[in-house]
């Protein structure tokens, strides 16, 4: 679909304010739990396994978009803290599955919980006008990330 230049500086604009806006609505979620001993890579390791479930190790490294030897820190680091261990593939006896533990299971759920309840409690201080907008945002945002997930062509 052509777009005019003006069209297409307006859609820069665009891009420009969401990409910021999901930036630092990410930032202050991750910053509301800033005790927390786990690096981001960590985190998100923790996540996906306690989401997905066991993941063998080349396909958990795609998954998270590091590389299998950061992986593998990554996983030491959190058998060492009890949040993630490793299990022999029962189809594969050269392969290992990354499992996420109940405390790490728990660790995500709450993180989950602290991070929903704290939108709201920022939500309940918008307008109704503003919460109306919001919600009428979020079809086009869910729009847009099928397009993300799919790639832009």
């Amino acid at each position: 679909m052509e777009v005019s230049p003006e069209e297409a500086r307006g859609i820069d604009e665009s891009a420009e304010r969401l990409r910021i806006a999901v930036a630092r609505i990410q930032r202050a979620l991750r910053l509301s739990r800033p005790n927390q001993d786990l690096t981001p890579s960590q985190l998100e390791v923790v996540i996906v396994l306690a989401r997905r479930g066991p993941r063998r190790m080349a396909d958990l490294a795609e998954d998270v978009g590091i590389n299998p030897t950061m992986l593998s820190r990554v996983a030491a680091k959190l058998e060492e803290s009890g949040l993630a261990e490793r299990r022999n593939d029962p189809l594969d006896a050269r392969a290992t599955h990354l499992c996420a533990t109940r405390a790490a299971e728990e660790l995500v759920e709450s993180i989950r919980t602290e991070r929903r309840d704290l939108l709201r409690a920022a939500l309940e201080r918008l307008s109704v006008e503003e919460r109306e907008r919001l919600d009428g945002a979020l079809c086009a945002l869910d729009s847009l990330v099928e397009l993300l997930r799919g790639g832009v062509e």
